[in-house]
């Protein structure tokens, strides 16, 4: 087996060079420069020396000579290999010396073995006697030796030069791409430390670039989020994959949450280790809270949209519940009446009509809720409307908790039911009282606002305009969002069962709305709750009221009345009430036959008593169409809920008379007598 010291000093050269040899039977030695190969060759001549030319301490012209001048090596053959000596000249020059071969990178492999083959077989050498060269000849060899270095190293410093100048305008274009880019971009080590980064993630961060060189990624990024990028950075290291991308959040500096897309490459050197991170750093904020908001309006919408139905529902059920209970009132009164004083059955009678009554109130709530509730609405100063009920809230709410009243300035008057503020602000304290476990504090205050464009888009029910505000807040337990989706809807508590009917909040929404207003409330648990309610103010002029009188005693009467009703039950009930008040009554099951009616009566009519909603026709047409024929003719609406078909929400014009069902028999009588008697 064939001895070959091969001598390079660059490692990445030998060892190609070993396993091309030694792959083709050859035993290999190496060598770093010529001077550490002659000291291999002094422990162990080889058959066969192949050396590259540029090396340190003794390249390989020298190294060549030296080989001739030793007589222990003088016969060995002498190859050079180079990628860098590639001229003619240095061909000539290194023949000269004595090399048997000069093979100029990059060759075959099967080639280049060959060639070496070729040498061996083919070079027959003597062993010179040591003698010293002539002076001449020395002084020739080594001026040509010059030569070469000096053109060589020509060729070196107008290739440094080349490089350099890459170099500086690859530096430029890197720090260009850096410093330059319009997203964050850093270096960091391994171990998560920045070592470089840019203005632009500096300045997403709010840290200058020497505070954040004292920091790693975990010191600024979201609790939440650092395993997720440790992760990440464990993954890399581990081999799975050169890249990664992801979501995450940072903390700014002044506290700010930053949404961010991070791409982060693993850079690694010639062996395989890991050098540094090179993470670009997209800001996603403005999209994440985009999004959010987005996710904020579809939950309000689907709550408006699920109240709305509920809504519906309500006012449908409060309807036909009042027509029952008003049969159920009416029939109650009227068999009492029939009755002794001391008779048994007339406690039992007083308990049905009791319960009836709390019934009704009920279905008082739901059309509240559903914006059916028939109002009388007329122009009130918010301030004095609520500062007159202070005396009653704190009745309400007990000694324990503090009730304060702040007032704003300038709030504007609203049109609005009385009856509504009392209401609604009642609901609204009570439930902050019940959220209060023992003592705090409940706030009423009113404000003025304006809500533009920007604010009704992302408070989904709101209009822009000029509003009242009403305030109402505590330092009770709050609610978490689950609960706060909920709170309007009918029949929702979070009261223990047996303490909350879950109408109180399902009343204030439906009186705001009817309004024409918005409610919002804002919860976190532990923190209390604040309930903001903006009406709109009113423009317009004082209205008057609709006619509500009554008295104590309903007073008999001979007068015609026509009793238009669809409902048989409510029909025959107003029948017998009216006809023991003394009344003559003609019935109609509905607007044709009231109309039919009227035509075949010869006498006066002078009263129309009829329901809201009817098919076909309403009552407020019937009443037009039956005013032209007999203009003198007075009416007064029943119904259990108006549905914006006497006027639009439910809000009776000026003068309009109107009786709510359910009804008592007083109630009917009285409101008849009330109204004929009218001038």
């Amino acid at each position: 087996m064939k001895r070959v010291l091969i001598v390079d000093d660059h490692e990445e050269n030998r060892y190609l060079l070993r396993a091309l040899l030694a792959g083709n039977g050859f035993q290999v030695t190496e060598a770093r420069n010529g001077a550490e190969a002659l000291e291999k060759a002094r422990e162990h001549v080889p058959d066969l020396v192949v050396s590259d030319i540029l090396m340190p301490v003794m390249d390989g012209f020298a190294l060549c000579r030296a080989w001739r001048a030793d007589p222990e090596t003088a016969a060995v053959p002498f190859v050079f290999y180079t990628a860098t000596y590639t001229d003619a000249r240095d061909r000539t020059f290194a023949l000269d010396l004595g090399a048997d071969a000069f093979v100029v990178k990059p060759v075959e492999p099967e080639e280049f073995v060959a060639a070496m083959w070729r040498v061996l077989e083919g070079v027959t050498r003597t062993i010179p006697e040591a003698a010293a060269a002539p002076p001449e000849d020395e002084r020739a060899l080594l001026r040509e030796y010059n030569e070469v270095l000096i053109r060589k190293l020509e060729e070196k410093v107008c290739q440094l030069e080349e490089a350099t100048r890459k170099v500086a305008e690859s530096e430029e274009l890197f720090r260009t791409a850096f410093e330059g880019a319009a997203i964050g971009r850093c270096l960091t080590t391994p171990d998560g430390r920045f070592l470089k980064v840019n203005r632009a993630l500096c300045e997403l961060l709010g840290y200058s670039e020497a505070e954040l060189s004292a920091k790693t990624f975990a010191d600024v990024t979201h609790p939440a989020d650092v395993v997720q990028s440790a992760e990440a950075v464990r993954a890399l290291l581990a081999g799975e994959g050169r890249a990664r991308s992801f979501e995450k959040r940072y903390v700014a500096k002044d506290g700010r949450v930053v949404w961010v897309l991070v791409t982060t490459i693993l850079r690694r050197d010639g062996s395989g280790t890991p050098l540094n991170f090179i993470t670009d750093v997209q800001d996603l904020t403005a999209g994440k809270q985009a999004e959010e908001e987005r996710f904020a309006l579809e939950a309000q919408l689907q709550q408006a949209q699920r109240l709305e139905a509920v809504g519906r529902l309500a006012g449908g059920v409060a309807h036909d519940f009042n027509n029952l209970l008003t049969v159920i009132l009416g029939l109650a009164e009227l068999a009492a009446l029939d009755l002794a004083p001391q008779d048994p059955l007339r406690s039992k009678l007083d308990g049905i009509h009791d319960a009836g009554g709390r019934a009704a109130g009920l279905t008082r709530q739901l059309l509240a809720f559903a914006r059916q509730q028939v109002v009388c609405p007329r122009a009130l100063d918010l301030n004095e409307a609520v500062g007159s009920l202070q005396k009653m809230l704190r009745r309400l709410i007990g000694e324990d908790i503090e009730l304060q009243w702040k007032p704003g300035a300038d709030v504007c008057r609203v049109y609005l039911d009385p009856s509504q503020v009392d209401q609604l602000l009642a609901n609204l304290v009570v439930n902050a009282r019940d959220a209060i476990p023992n003592a705090g504090t409940v706030v009423v205050e009113t404000s003025h606002a304006v809500l533009d464009d920007a604010y009704c888009a992302l408070h989904a029910g709101s209009t822009p305009g000029e509003y009242a505000v009403l305030v109402v807040s505590d330092t009770g337990v709050g609610m978490d969002r689950e609960t706060l989706a909920h709170i309007f809807e009918p029949f929702f508590t979070t009261k223990e069962p047996g303490k909350g009917t879950g109408l109180g909040l399902a009343t204030v929404y439906g009186i705001v709305k009817q309004a024409g207003g918005s409610i919002y409330a804002y919860s976190e648990p532990g923190q209390g709750t604040t309930f903001r309610v903006y009406l709109p103010v009113w423009t317009g002029g004082q209205t008057a009221s609709v006619l509500t009188s009554e008295v104590d005693r309903p007073l008999p009467g001979t007068e015609t009345v026509l009793l238009v009703e669809d409902e048989a039950a409510i029909l025959e009930l107003g029948r017998a009430i009216l006809q023991r008040q003394g009344y003559r009554v003609l019935l109609a099951h509905s607007p044709g036959e009231a109309l039919l009616a009227a035509e075949k009566e010869p006498g006066t009519i002078h009263l129309l008593a009829t329901d809201v909603v009817m098919p076909g026709m309403n009552g407020r047409e019937l009443c037009e169409r039956l005013r032209i024929v007999r203009p003198t003719l007075k009416c007064l609406y029943l119904s259990g809920y108006t549905a914006d078909a006497i006027s639009q929400r439910g809000v009776l014009p000026a003068g309009v008379n109107f009786l709510q069902k359910p009804y008592s028999m007083k109630d009917l009588a009285g409101k008849v007598r009330a109204v004929l008697d009218a001038g």
